[in-house]
């Protein structure tokens, strides 16, 4: 198992960093002793570029396959703050491609239907409005699943609240872009205020 995790991670990494694996050999090359000695490449996962890991409780679970082995990194590269919202959720679940493919599909259609929810993120989740509108959406959301085979009502669940989280995120950071844009059209109107003013005082000086 150990060695062909590591060949995944040399052979994953020759495609998203070439440069830097351009001293590796071919995944199939490398003998069992020679991925032992090099610790079977784990350390390549701390490059930025890997967008997975392989859990090492999850390495000697024999009742998993290779795909249930590795999972998703949960954080951007350079940021701080989890990507998913379930991560450790999934992680514990050790869903198969086939349940990935649908929760996949799935996500993706109810994020066409549903994104009229984002009309209504404002309101304060305790009111009775905000409650009213969810519901709603939640109701649509299951409609939805049932045109999905092998998806449950509570991985449909773990869809519906990790698409709400992601619409609160687009909307902070569209404030923030909003915030930008009027500190720079007050700097830039303080600019020409000044530039006026240097203007209209060189040609009173002539």
């Amino acid at each position: 198992i150990e060695a062909r995790l590591a060949r995944y991670r040399v052979a994953y990494y020759k495609v998203v960093n070439p440069e830097c694996a351009r001293q590796l050999k071919e995944p199939e090359e490398y003998t069992d002793d020679e991925l032992l000695n090099e610790s079977y490449f784990a350390g390549l996962e701390d490059d930025e570029s890997f967008e997975w890991y392989i859990h090492r409780e999850d390495t000697y679970n024999i009742e998993l396959n290779d795909y249930q082995r590795i999972v998703p990194r949960n954080f951007l590269p350079g940021r701080s703050g989890n990507l998913y919202g379930y991560h450790d959720e999934y992680r514990s679940r050790y869903h198969t491609y086939k349940i990935d493919d649908v929760y996949v599909k799935y996500y993706a259609e109810i994020s066409k239907k549903i994104k009229w929810i984002a009309d209504f993120l404002h309101l304060d989740r305790k009111t009775k409005d905000w409650i009213e509108w969810d519901t709603r959406a939640w109701r649509q959301a299951l409609r939805i699943a049932t045109g999905f085979p092998h998806m449950t009502e509570k991985l449909a669940g773990y869809a519906y609240d990790e698409y709400i989280t992601e619409l609160e995120m687009d909307a902070s950071l569209k404030d923030i872009d909003l915030l930008y844009f009027e500190i720079w059209r007050l700097v830039a109107k303080e600019n020409v205020s000044i530039l006026i003013h240097q203007n209209f005082c060189a040609i009173e000086h002539g």
